[in-house]
């Protein structure tokens, strides 16, 4: 089954606040992940979640009271977890284990997969992404479908008054 290609804009502070947090788990080389929060219709990603979790070299586990937390969480809201992200130590790929422990098992899901322990400059660097299925499979998915999103309003602002101020002092 084919689900439709969408693009979810992700918010900075999402992105920073995932990779703080899967390389403080590289440190120790634990997998680490988190959780993105949002809604599929209209694509959002409004906030990331850090579930409390077991961590060990070569997995993750979030246990079933904390699982149950989050789900009444969100309970009322609107959203749901639209994906999961957790690390890698080498390559980026989805596991046996990581099929069997994934947290998001809507149709329409992802998980993303970050290599090196998220040490790249960017989330998305050598990642994979998957997909749930109706089928219950993780599928590979465009890694397109997630992008950071660009600063608007005042934080867009100043962004450019740094970038012009700079260029004025050369």
């Amino acid at each position: 089954m084919t689900l439709p290609n969408v693009v979810f804009k992700i918010p900075s502070d999402v992105i920073r606040l995932t990779q703080a947090h899967l390389r403080t788990h590289g440190k120790t080389r634990e997998e680490g992940v988190v959780l993105w929060r949002g809604t599929f219709d209209p694509p959002r990603i409004t906030g990331a979640i850090i579930p409390l979790q077991e961590t060990a070299v070569g997995r993750f586990r979030v246990p079933l009271a904390e699982r149950q937390r989050i789900a009444r969480e969100l309970s009322g809201t609107g959203e749901l977890i639209v994906a999961q992200v957790h690390s890698h130590p080498r390559d980026a790929f989805h596991s046996p284990i990581d099929d069997e422990e994934a947290i998001p098992r809507r149709v329409g899901a992802y998980s993303l997969v970050v290599p090196a322990f998220a040490s790249s400059d960017s989330l998305f660097d050598e990642a994979a992404l998957f997909q749930l299925d109706a089928d219950g499979r993780w599928r590979p998915a465009p890694l397109d479908t997630f992008h950071q999103a660009k600063p608007q309003g005042a934080v867009k602002w100043l962004i450019e008054a740094m970038k012009n101020f700079a260029r004025s002092r050369t």
